[in-house]
């Protein structure tokens, strides 16, 4: 996402929620549904689903499909090593030519710039993941178009890098390191080339559960599987299991909750009182006891 702007939960409909602030970090969102001007998306908070509608000049614009960065824009024979832009990657638009656009790429890994097809820039695709590889890369190796030949026109970062090995030739190996937005294919000599340590690997901390703080607010329980419906009354989610919410007034049949969509901020939704498997009321702060 470029900014959190207006959301809807209906198409026409009224503004749900309302933020108009940029983003500074990477924020992915599911797509269901595309139209013309909105992208229908999924969004989710404490074990509760909806579907909401952005506005497509909302959206960032990233790459589409993995492309190969070219140092010009001239056609080229297909070979294997290079840097390759994957699904996801932003990256700015320095110039433009009648076919490719000139774009700047930077991430912790490297800092390039080069063409990609016009064709590869738009704001919806589908992700893929980083492969973990077996083989460590020795730090500040260079990556080469062929073995004994130039480098690539990008350096990967300081630091232990995990790569694949594709193939050997004498001296040389030829290997590949992948991330979540960027692929790089390149020659290295063999020497520089070990199996993985643990160095290598990103070892995930075992993090603990934390319970919900003490709220003045009223909470519900919801049964999973609730159905969450717009002020309009039309369903847009339900709840993935058995769900705690805020309660923000009950009346008649129903009872109307309160979401927290990020990044865009709080949202009503309804349900109905059926659902409501449970309601926690605040509990009073006890007194100190007069001597």
């Amino acid at each position: 996402m470029a900014v959190a702007g207006r959301l809807y939960f209906e198409h026409p409909g009224e503004v749900v929620a309302e933020a108009e602030r940029p983003i500074d970090v990477a924020f992915e969102l599911v797509v269901v549904e595309e139209t013309p001007r909105f992208l229908r998306v999924v969004l989710e908070d404490s074990g509760a689903a909806v579907l909401a509608y952005v506005p497509r000049t909302d959206i960032a614009v990233r790459v589409t499909a993995e492309v190969r960065l070219l140092a010009d824009p001239l056609p080229k024979p297909d070979r294997r090593p290079g840097i390759f832009l994957r699904p996801g990657a932003q990256v700015e638009v320095a110039a433009r030519t009648q076919q490719h656009f000139r774009v700047q790429f930077r991430d912790a890994d490297l800092e390039c710039e080069g063409y990609v097809p016009k064709s590869v820039l738009g704001r919806v695709y589908e992700p893929q993941s980083a492969v973990i590889a077996a083989s460590e890369l020795t730090t500040d190796s260079e990556l080469l178009t062929a073995p004994g030949g130039q480098p690539l026109p990008c350096a990967l970062s300081s630091g232990v890098h995990l790569v694949s090995e594709i193939e050997r030739s004498g001296d040389y190996t030829l290997v590949e390191y992948t991330s979540s937005h960027l692929r790089l294919v390149g020659w290295v000599r063999s020497a520089r080339v070990h199996n993985a340590s643990t160095a290598g690997f990103v070892r995930l901390a075992d993090l603990g559960g934390f319970g919900r703080a003490a709220s003045s607010e009223t909470y519900v329980t919801l049964r999973g599987g609730a159905k969450l419906f717009s002020a309009q009354g039309g369903p847009i989610g339900r709840t993935l299991a058995a769900t705690q919410l805020p309660l923000v007034s009950r009346a008649g049949e129903r009872s109307e909750l309160r979401l927290n969509l990020l990044p865009w901020g709080p949202a009503r939704v309804w349900v109905a009182n059926s659902d409501v498997a449970a309601v926690q009321h605040p509990r009073a702060e006890e007194q100190p006891h007069a001597p």
